[in-house]
């Protein structure tokens, strides 16, 4: 199995750690991470990476989210989800459809959002979910997240489908709770389905079964990502003969490029790759794309390294 990205569709029930656990045991290596925690309860696109693509990690985990939620008036739990114990009941025979489509567009903007008691952020080090668990009420945390937009799908009151569209840190079931409380109703989550994360699209994931079965027939690498194809960032490609001085640090020349693909600005990520294709190091320009060729004479840096793959 080559280094890469893996595009996974997580069955409901198992926390993200448990399909990266059952990744190591399937693929034969330590060094996996996940690019966005699902709950146990949600569905869909988990981005994995894998061996070297562990440290391109943080350049994914930005990237703004997509999901398909259900959820039902009514009734508020614990953990804003079906899972939770129930905190309050309340009639919602007296909300229309018409009261939910004129409510969503007020989330849609930068939002202030309660994060879960059941969540994994930590309070002095240790998960709000564990402190919850054992009767500690943990202090209310909040963040702040944008939501680019909400679209109904489906309406059958008490339930109720909608697409959501994301920054990365967003809880969904936050988001619900919040609208069940200015319903004067309540709601919870009942199901939860991730379906992009940035570039990626639950279309293109495979379930663990698949995997196991491609791994054990030889083919999975046909399924992995590169390094390169993974980051959504413009292309700055070199010579082969640059893959050591790139990896010490060495600044690249502008003589030194091959190929530019795609156009950028100054302060911008791009990516540093070989003939070969291989990502050698992410950086930030220092220039707008436009202007590369009046630093053909210079001896100025046109970039700074952020990570150095190689």
């Amino acid at each position: 199995m080559t280094d890469g990205v893996l595009l996974v569709n997580k069955q409901q029930g198992i926390s993200s750690f448990d399909v990266v656990a059952r990744l190591r045991s399937i693929l034969g290596i330590r060094r996996i991470g996940h690019c966005g925690t699902l709950d146990p309860l949600a569905t869909g696109l988990l981005v994995i990476c894998v061996g070297m693509a562990t440290k391109i990690a943080r350049f994914i985990s930005g990237e703004e989210k997509e999901y398909r939620a259900d959820f039902v008036l009514g009734k508020t739990t614990e953990t804003y989800d079906r899972l939770g114990a129930t905190v309050s009941e309340s009639d919602w025979r007296g909300i229309t459809e018409r009261d939910v489509r004129d409510l969503l567009p007020e989330f849609v903007g930068q939002i202030n959002q309660t994060i879960p008691k059941y969540s994994a952020v930590k309070i002095d080090g240790k998960p709000m979910y564990k402190l919850a668990r054992k009767g500690i009420d943990p202090p209310e945390r909040y963040g702040r997240v944008t939501i680019k937009s909400i679209e109904v799908i489906e309406f059958n009151l008490p339930h109720v489908r909608i697409d959501v569209r994301c920054s990365t840190g967003t809880y969904i079931r936050s988001l619900v709770h919040e609208i069940g409380r200015r319903l004067g109703c309540g709601a919870y989550l009942f199901s939860l389905k991730r379906t992009r994360a940035g570039k990626f699209s639950l279309d293109d994931a495979l379930t663990i079964g698949q995997i196991r079965a491609r791994r054990e027939l030889n083919k999975l690498d046909q399924s992995v990502l590169s390094l390169a194809e993974a980051l959504n960032f413009p292309e700055i490609r070199v010579g082969n003969d640059k893959r050591k001085p790139v990896g010490n640090g060495v600044a690249l020349k502008p003589e030194d490029i091959v190929s530019v693909s795609g156009e950028f600005s100054a302060c911008d990520k791009v990516a540093i790759t070989n003939s070969d294709g291989r990502l050698l190091a992410v950086a930030e320009s220092l220039i707008d794309s436009v202007d590369l060729k009046e630093q053909e004479n210079r001896n100025k840096a046109f970039l700074k390294y952020i990570r150095v793959i190689y």
